[in-house]
């Protein structure tokens, strides 16, 4: 294996650990938005050497002030996402829906129980599911780090599968470059 690509493999690993050595400094990211903006920019640097606490208490857990355009991977159309205060707000994008749904966001963790039984949103899942925010890093070998968000849904109750962890459905972010309109 070479070097470059055990590094990239180490940096993967410890990420996903919460632990990233960078410069022999020490570093702290509050929430994923300040994780996905910062870390980003500090992986396209290339050093190795420094230490990378990753926390969530309370910052945004995604782009402030934003609705991002996310592709639904199941139902094959788009959705925006936003935070609002405490509240994370799902609308319809690009087509003729007229749908919102509101779900309390639990910040430190960047999740929410979404209930999409509202008015005109077609078939919507029978129960409440578990929305969780993950952060993607694409590590070119030359260039800048691409970051984006993804949204992952589970089912705590296990009435649409078994396994509570098991994800039944990701929305991926796009990017502005893919067409989106997205102001990400």
């Amino acid at each position: 294996m070479s070097l470059k690509i055990a590094s990239r493999l180490i940096i993967l690993i410890s990420v996903a650990l919460g632990v990233l050595f960078v410069a022999n400094q020490k570093y702290s990211f509050v929430g994923n938005y300040g994780l996905n903006r910062e870390l980003g920019a500090l992986l396209s640097t290339r050093q190795r050497h420094a230490q990378v606490t990753l926390r969530g208490d309370g910052d945004s857990c995604l782009p402030p002030k934003t609705a991002i355009v996310f592709q639904d991977m199941h139902d094959g159309d788009k959705k925006t996402v936003r935070e609002d205060g405490d509240h994370l707000v799902i609308e319809p994008y690009g087509n003729d829906e007229k749908w919102t749904v509101k779900a309390k966001l639990d910040k430190p963790n960047c999740r929410a129980m979404v209930d999409f039984r509202v008015p005109g949103k077609p078939s919507p899942p029978p129960t409440d599911l578990l929305l969780s925010i993950w952060i993607e890093f694409r590590i070119p070998s030359e260039g800048e780090v691409i970051s984006k968000n993804t949204i992952e849904f589970t089912d705590p109750s296990g009435k649409l599968n078994p396994d509570p962890t098991f994800p039944l459905n990701t929305w991926v972010m796009l990017l502005k470059n893919q067409g989106t309109g997205s102001t990400q």
